[in-house]
């Protein structure tokens, strides 16, 4: 077949689902063919510029190659998930490469992806970037990554790569963020919510669970923002956070900030410091209304900026005693009642607790 006057007959197509069920049955044959499929597209649109047939055929090329069974599928799929660089549309539906890699550690053995770590020349020397994120994304499931990861990590230290600041072994808390990581395939479903609290069952007033909110001390700051980065960029989210001192009584009287109010009759319930930092890796990998998320691996980042941020520790910080102190702070979940939430499925208030500090920290967004 050739190859070009296919990707051109492509351009505008509105049947290009029955087209890709030409593109599937050849790959399923053999699946290096995915590579001549993504040269031949991504050719065409680079050259002609973008469109929705022709970028959802593309796109559908991992998909369909990560669920083959062919042991060569996993090579193919992580040469066609580590370069997603082709010009987009305005409005089509984005997939970062951090995500691609998400996707290949979700749906190809852990075995085949550690040998390719091991022994692939263009991982180790041409995209150790993107050897490195896979590293991540199998650390994040709990796999050893102990005979690979060294390579990448001494790469990702000499450029001084954000992923580097985050340790190539999972802490205390973190061995249920898997749980909240999407699923790919036949049976997929998306990341499990960040739980906007629909049960209510078992609250509590707010007010018999924490010491007390002093005099205001700052709102805002950047760091707590990172996990709904995605939330702020590309969705319609809202983040409204404030730090106050500790004091003797709930709720805030002297100061207002932004956001939903601080009032009396609030209802919420303690969680433990694992599942205040499961809610915000959620958070970052569910990635609003309207995004699709970083990837694992740069959720979990974000989730270790925003936890320094509320615990009010620098960052970069040692994510042990980060790890540490989350487990001490007190963490409180609030049923979000308030108007400022919109109340759709994505929202989120808590109240940490940690020190001398109260930090609350609420996020909603919409479709």
């Amino acid at each position: 077949m050739d190859l070009a006057a296919f990707a051109k007959s492509l351009r505008g197509s509105q049947d290009w689902r029955e087209d890709l069920k030409r593109v599937a049955e050849t790959i399923a044959e053999e699946p290096r063919v995915a590579l001549e499929w993504s040269a031949a597209l991504a050719s065409e649109l680079i050259q002609r510029g973008p469109d929705l047939a022709l970028e959802s055929v593309w796109w559908s090329l991992l998909d369909l190659s990560s669920q083959l069974p062919q042991e060569e599928a996993t090579l193919v799929s992580i040469r066609l998930a580590a370069r997603p660089s082709v010009s987009r549309s305005a409005g089509s539906t984005h997939r970062s490469q951090s995500r691609c890699a998400m996707q290949v550690v979700s749906t190809r053995p852990a075995d085949g992806i550690r040998e390719l770590l091991r022994s692939d020349h263009v991982l180790r020397e041409e995209d150790p970037e993107f050897g490195l994120e896979l590293v991540h994304e199998l650390v994040l499931r709990g796999e050893d990554v102990s005979s690979i990861a060294a390579h990448f990590v001494e790469w990702g230290l000499q450029v001084d790569h954000p992923l580097s600041s985050i340790p190539v072994r999972l802490t205390s808390v973190e061995h249920g963020l898997a749980a909240w990581l999407p699923r790919f395939g036949p049976h997929a479903w998306a990341a499990p919510m960040p739980g906007s609290m629909a049960d209510v069952q078992g609250v509590v007033p707010v007010r018999t669970l924490v010491t007390g909110i002093g005099p205001l001390i700052s709102t805002g700051g950047v760091g707590i923002y990172m996990p709904f980065t995605e939330w702020i960029n590309h969705s319609n989210g809202n983040v409204a956070a404030a730090t106050f001192r500790l004091g003797e009584s709930f709720p805030l009287t002297a100061e207002t900030v932004d956001g939903p109010k601080l009032t009396s009759d609030l209802l919420g319930r303690s969680i433990e410091g694992t599942a205040g930092c499961e809610r915000l890796f959620s958070a970052a990998v569910v990635g609003g209304a309207y995004s699709h998320g970083p990837g694992g691996a740069y959720s979990r980042l974000w989730m270790w900026e925003g936890i320094a941020a509320l615990l009010g520790q620098a960052w970069p910080s040692s994510v042990d005693r980060l790890a540490d102190a989350a487990r001490e702070a007190l963490w409180v979940e609030i049923v979000p009642s308030d108007e400022w939430f919109n109340k759709v499925a994505w929202d989120i208030w808590l109240l940490v607790e940690f020190g001398s500090r109260v930090v609350v920290l609420a996020v909603t967004d919409t479709d």
